[in-house]
């Protein structure tokens, strides 16, 4: 046999015989490795090669940390709302509920966590509201249940609640909440306070099946309502509502309601429940910012076709704007859905001025002072209009261009 092909063969032979130690394998802790000092990244961690006695090994290894995604800056605000809600330990356990056979009770349930959580999200900051709360849970075949509650505590939402409309066959597929006053035409009349308040929600009974968007919805109606709950405790039902300035009057709640729903992907105490359609927290919030400044721009729009102003982005403008909408049930107000859309925006810059507590104690002092301003004033240091000139105005220019409106 041909001498070369023999030693070839019996190369071959051995090369065979040998284990063999893939090039590419996955570093492990306290496996070989080849030389001193390199390193190799698997399963989210950087190993190096160290010896160890006479071996070569690698590491323990060092968790590699997620990349850092930037976030925009309006989210801080949301982000710590939602942070300290679910970390906090209070459980303010509501009493006085109500839930109609018609809803279905295990949805209820959830919500009603939604409602346990903004409760003791604000009872952590000293709100409890002097008056009792009753919860109903109703849906739009319930009218009777509605009349029965209504007629005994003395309160009403008859230009919706009635039988052509949140309890109507049509609102199957929709839902509403309200916080009602109780005693309410001795409250409307000055002659006495609230004997309670009425926390109504009328559920469809078609919503969660034929509404994509039910989980977010319906949520955010639990987190958004206790604003209602606060503003009505503080001012006296009716009594002193109007004193408060109309942004307040939805922007508060529909800040809130936003922050209390939103969950930090980062958090380690997430409710995991009701999440939206796509799962993802921030896209939704990203989306609802977005919907709420379009929804600004179309009320400025308005309010300024109102008052004959070709909007040219000046503080002038804009302080025509606060006088013609500052005022609650003023014409202004009325257009704007009473400050939901600027409202929110405005309530996000107020938290970061001046925090949570903030909103408490404004509401405190208005029903006290009985004039916005002053109020501001008492409560902030600063002077109300001087406020929204430095923090507000340039906010807003920067939503709205004079090309954009």
């Amino acid at each position: 046999m041909n001498k070369k092909l023999i030693v070839f063969l019996s190369i071959f032979s051995l090369f065979l015989t040998l284990p063999l130690i893939p090039v590419n394998a996955a570093a492990k802790a306290g496996g070989a490795c080849t030389k001193a000092g390199i390193t190799s990244v698997a399963s989210g961690k950087t190993y190096t090669c160290v010896k160890s006695g006479k071996k070569l090994v690698w590491d323990k290894g060092t968790t590699i940390a997620p990349p850092v995604v930037a976030q925009p800056s309006w989210l801080k605000g949301y982000s710590e709302i939602s942070s300290i809600s679910r970390n906090n330990k209070i459980n303010f356990n509501l009493e006085n509920i109500e839930i109609s056979s018609n809803v279905d009770a295990k949805l209820a349930v959830n919500l009603l966590k939604y409602q346990n959580l903004v409760s003791s999200y604000w009872k952590s900051y000293g709100f409890e509201s002097q008056y009792p709360i009753h919860i109903l849970i109703l849906s739009e075949k319930d009218y009777p249940t509605y009349l029965k509650h209504s007629t005994e505590r003395k309160f009403s939402c008859s230009d919706v609640c009635n039988e052509s409309n949140w309890f109507s066959p049509s609102f199957s597929t929709k839902f509403q909440g309200t916080v009602q006053v109780e005693n309410l035409s001795e409250n409307l009349s000055g002659r006495a306070s609230p004997t309670g308040l009425t926390i109504l929600y009328v559920i469809g009974t078609e919503m969660v099946s034929k509404n994509y968007n039910w989980a977010p919805d319906l949520a955010t109606a639990f987190t958004h309502e206790y604003g209602h709950v606060i503003q009505f405790s503080y001012l006296e039902g009716w009594k002193n509502f109007g004193h408060m300035a109309c942004w307040n009057n939805e922007g508060f709640p529909a800040f809130f309601e936003d922050a209390l729903y939103f969950e930090n992907e980062l958090e380690k105490s997430k409710m995991n429940l009701l999440a939206p359609p796509n799962g993802t927290f921030l896209s939704w919030l990203s989306l609802r910012r977005t919907i709420r400044e379009n929804g600004f721009r179309n009320d400025a729009n308005s309010v300024f076709n109102s008052l004959v102003i070709s909007y040219s982005g000046s503080d002038t403008d804009w302080t025509k704007f606060f006088t013609n909408t500052d005022i609650r049930n003023s014409q202004g107000c009325t257009i704007t859905g009473y400050g939901r859309n600027h409202g929110s925006i405005i309530s996000s810059l107020f938290y970061e001025d001046f925090g949570t507590k903030g909103f408490l104690e404004i509401l405190k002092n208005t029903n006290q002072i009985q004039d916005w301003e002053k109020a501001f004033l008492a409560t902030t240091g600063k002077n109300y209009n001087s406020w929204l000139n430095e923090r507000v105005f340039p906010e807003f220019k920067k939503l709205i261009s004079p090309k954009k409106l």
